[in-house]
């Protein structure tokens, strides 16, 4: 619940006991319309905060994968499901960001379609002719 304005863009909050060690101002960019059932609550148990008492997201699901390509090279994505996020608030990651933080994601993937495989359209070399897509140090 808002307690009290703090300026033009921040608010006091009023938290629970168990959130006494956060502090309770916070920047408008960082709060949100509840538009939740009022009788719905998340265990606060659930909730972990690492030494600086920054609240620490985990992904759930990988729900959907896509190319983004841009001129000279492809970007794999993966759309992710975090713990304690509705279905409408999943968002677009880098593959090779997601492979590296949480492998437990992928756990039947070999690695070779991220960004950094090798595809015809995606080959770059300094040397290469641009012409030919030939390399100049290998003729």
């Amino acid at each position: 619940m808002i307690e009290e304005r703090v300026g033009s863009v921040a608010y006091r909050l009023q938290l629970p006991d168990a959130l006494a060690g956060i502090h309770p101002t916070f920047h408008v960019s960082h709060l949100r319309k509840c538009l939740a059932d009022a009788t719905e609550h998340v265990p606060l148990d659930d909730i972990v905060v690492d030494d600086k008492l920054n609240y620490v997201e985990e992904p759930v699901a990988k729900l959907d994968k896509k190319e983004k390509r841009l001129r000279r090279k492809v970007i794999h994505i993966v759309k992710v499901q975090w713990k304690h996020r509705k279905g409408s608030e999943a968002t677009w990651e880098p593959k090779a960001d997601m492979r590296e933080s949480y492998p437990h994601l992928f756990p039947d993937d070999t690695g070779f379609d991220d960004e950094n495989s090798l595809r015809g359209e995606d080959l770059y070399h300094p040397s290469f002719s641009f012409r030919k897509r030939v390399c100049n140090s290998c003729k």
